[in-house]
């Protein structure tokens, strides 16, 4: 079952408000658990496989590139490798302003995209 904000949608396209509604979801539990935070920000590893699994309409990691690349050239997210071992190749994913992309943890964001 895919979920999002409807606002968000109407303001960034349906995929991406379904991403977007994922990232949150993800950087919710690792803000409450207090990791994969590194240059004040919170990281979600291996986004494209996750969302596979989590959302299938996706249906391909294709379809989950262009989605992804047009919430990075829309400045919502931010992508970068963090290496732990020579041979990594995967990208973590952050929003570029987290507290604009947090609604349980950000008042302005609920007044500005009228999210109740």
């Amino acid at each position: 079952m895919q979920s999002f904000n409807v606002q968000i949608a109407d303001k960034f396209g349906l995929k991406e408000a379904v991403i977007i509604n994922y990232l949150q979801y993800e950087i919710g539990i690792y803000q409450k658990s207090n990791k994969n935070f590194y240059e004040e920000k919170h990281w979600v590893n291996d986004l494209k496989d996750k969302l596979l699994i989590a959302q299938p309409f996706f249906i391909n990691k294709s379809r989950v590139n262009r989605v992804i690349n047009r919430l990075l050239r829309k400045n919502v997210i931010v992508r970068k490798r963090f290496r732990s071992h020579p041979f990594q190749s995967s990208y973590s994913y952050a929003f570029e302003d987290e507290n604009l992309f947090l609604p349980r943890y950000n008042e302005n964001f609920k007044k500005e995209m009228k999210y109740d």
